[in-house]
């Protein structure tokens, strides 16, 4: 069953939440080593190397994250949403949606900030060459923004915060959606986890 039901969600949005899940996790992964092994990398060429293929790593799986969650937005405005059992209170259905909302715009802004930030940063002595990546092309992505003063209003330090402070957000965000979906399949028992799960009704 592709098509989403008024019961149950499809084979393609099933599809889209588990990939979107498993990016999640190889994007937060390779920006945390990536980050760690910036400095090193501009003092090593061996740490160069291997820092370049994480950020190719990140750089690309932030791109295809993006268009993975334009598309899952497209496909859920164009099909049916399953509904909410019925019990649900108005405060459970408000929280889900505001929940899944901010997923969303998080979705979408953390890899855009990402790449204003790097966008906006000008090769130089303290931070080497800057690259946007897509798999191991350089210059294939153009930039979104002009280059900017690092410390301009609108320059790396702005985006390199947002982009942290965003990925802080998504982290407390995610959080409350995986406990809010155990506590109803463990605690509430009215199957909202199964209609996503793979096999799940």
């Amino acid at each position: 069953m592709l098509q989403n039901t008024i019961t149950s969600w499809g084979s393609v949005s099933k599809s889209l939440h588990w990939v979107v899940l498993l990016l999640i996790i190889v994007e937060v992964a390779s920006g945390f080593l990536m980050s760690a092994t910036y400095g090193f990398a501009l003092k090593y060429p061996d740490v160069n190397s291997f820092h370049d293929v994480i950020a190719q790593i990140h750089h690309t799986n932030g791109f295809v994250l993006l268009l993975l969650v334009f598309f899952r937005l497209a496909w859920r405005l164009m099909g049916v949403v399953p509904q909410l059992p019925s019990g649900f209170s108005r405060f459970k259905q408000c929280s889900a949606k505001l929940t899944h909302g901010l997923l969303y715009a998080l979705l979408l802004l953390l890899p855009l900030s990402g790449w204003a930030a790097l966008s906006v940063l000008a090769d130089s002595a303290e931070y080497g060459v800057t690259h946007i990546w897509f798999f191991t092309t350089d210059g294939v992505i153009p930039p979104i923004l002009p280059i900017q003063d690092i410390n301009s209003m609108f320059g790396y330090s702005f985006f390199g915060k947002t982009h942290r402070y965003l990925l802080v957000a998504g982290g407390v965000i995610l959080v409350i959606h995986v406990f809010a979906s155990l506590w109803h399949h463990l605690v509430e028992k009215d199957q909202i986890l199964l209609r996503m799960w793979p096999g799940g009704r």
